[in-house]
């Protein structure tokens, strides 16, 4: 990616058409902060007509990029990293120092802060079960962490409280049963025998 200035993109004219809209606001799928000038550009015979900058966090340095009217960074590569999606803020998940929450792929998650500033102001770490220790992460407001392999693994997902459900089973026969919520409704069936199921779910879960 080539270095970018504040006078955004050549060959863009910044008027309005296709369907990326520069009245919203777009991130690419690997989470990078992505600020759109124009969506009319001459590029690449005008296939690539989407022009905007990515800011780099690791040299916390904007590049100039282009993609098709549709968001699609390269139509020849399949992996997609650098596609634009689009934020719907009001539904965008904003990290709270009031909540839990764990990563994707499983693993427990410290917030240290939420106002670090710059573009992944949220400040906290990971515990590796590897080495038996926390290491310092950041993310962005919205709990999504940018990794240069493009893996989402480490976004932030809210673990909501759990419920504790204790249900009994009645058997009848082979093919007979009912649940109960107390041991004494599933005594008063004479069942032939009683299975105690106990069990803890998230809010929502199925829902």
């Amino acid at each position: 990616m080539s270095n970018c200035n504040k006078d955004g993109c050549h060959g863009c004219s910044g008027s309005e058409g296709g369907e990326v809209s520069l009245e919203k606001k777009y991130r690419t799928r690997d989470g990078d902060e992505v600020v759109l000038t124009g969506i009319k550009g001459a590029i690449r015979g005008g296939n690539y007509p989407v022009c905007g900058k990515i800011y780099n966090r690791y040299n916390r340095t904007w590049a100039i990029e282009h993609w098709t009217s549709t968001g699609k960074y390269d139509t020849n590569v399949t992996m997609g990293h650098l596609d634009l999606v689009e934020i719907e803020e009001e539904k965008e998940m904003k990290i709270s120092m009031d909540k839990t929450y764990r990563t994707e792929n499983g693993k427990d998650v410290r917030i240290y802060a939420v106002d670090g500033g710059g573009t992944h102001p949220v400040h906290g770490a990971i515990f590796n079960d590897y080495d038996n220790a926390w290491g310092p992460f950041n993310w962005q407001s919205n709990g999504v962490f940018t990794a240069a392999s493009g893996d989402a693994g480490y976004n932030l997902v809210e673990v909501k409280p759990s419920i504790k459900v204790k249900r009994y089973i009645a058997v009848y026969g082979e093919h007979s049963t009912e649940v109960f919520h107390t041991l004494e409704e599933a005594k008063d069936t004479d069942p032939k025998a009683i299975i105690t199921v106990d069990e803890e779910v998230e809010e929502g879960y199925g829902l």
